[in-house]
């Protein structure tokens, strides 16, 4: 089987990728395929062609960057399945700008790489990246419209309850496998009443 998951960053990808590779016969990545954000098609080929033929029962990767080529991956092989990890958008948001040291790294390493993230504006800021997220999430809505059966939509919260884990196991055809959980959310709180605050909630609900 291949598997492939897919969210915004900042949602769950590195512990739902964890979580899966601990399964027996899983080999599952965490944004370990060269693909980029703007699919080049010689780039994609070989890409591809290294990742399906990697050793595994179950071979997969988790990376923000499989939103733009899981519908390609559906097509071209029967034994797909994809799950879509989100968290709250306010919280995706916040988690991205509380680790602003992140954003810059990510810019300055994939640039001369393989991965522009796609703020919309050259230097990130809370606005651009609440922007970014929603047209993410609009990816997300038309391809569980494409690919209905075939993509799980998967809240991170849902990596702390068992009885989840056993669920999303058992839609992989896995029967016994380790319910460990993964997740922390190590969301930094702002205090209530800050004026900058109140401004980003205003424009993120306009």
């Amino acid at each position: 089987m291949i598997l492939i998951g897919y969210g915004t960053g900042r949602c769950g990808t590195k512990s739902l990728a964890s979580f899966l590779n601990q399964q027996e016969g899983f080999n599952v990545t965490h944004e370990s395929v060269g693909l980029a954000w703007y699919p080049i098609l010689s780039d994609t080929e070989s890409a591809l062609d290294e990742f399906v033929s990697r050793k595994g029962d179950v071979v997969g990767d988790v990376a923000f960057y499989w939103i733009h080529y899981v519908g390609l991956m559906i097509r071209k092989y029967e034994n797909v399945k994809a799950i879509n990890i989100y968290r709250d958008d306010d919280e995706v948001v916040d988690s991205f700008w509380n680790y602003k040291a992140n954003i810059r790294t990510y810019k300055s390493f994939m640039e001369n790489t393989w991965f522009p993230y796609p703020y919309d504006s050259y230097e990130p800021t809370e606005e651009a990246i609440y922007r970014t997220i929603k047209q993410y999430r609009m990816m997300e809505r038309e391809l569980a419209c494409y690919f209905p059966g075939r993509i799980l939509r998967m809240n991170v919260e849902k990596l702390n309850d068992k009885e989840s884990l056993s669920s999303l196991l058992a839609w992989l055809g896995c029967k016994d496998g380790k319910l460990d959980t993964f997740h922390e959310n190590k969301r930094e709180l702002i205090p209530p009443g800050n004026a900058h605050t109140e401004r980003l909630y205003t424009f993120r609900r306009s």
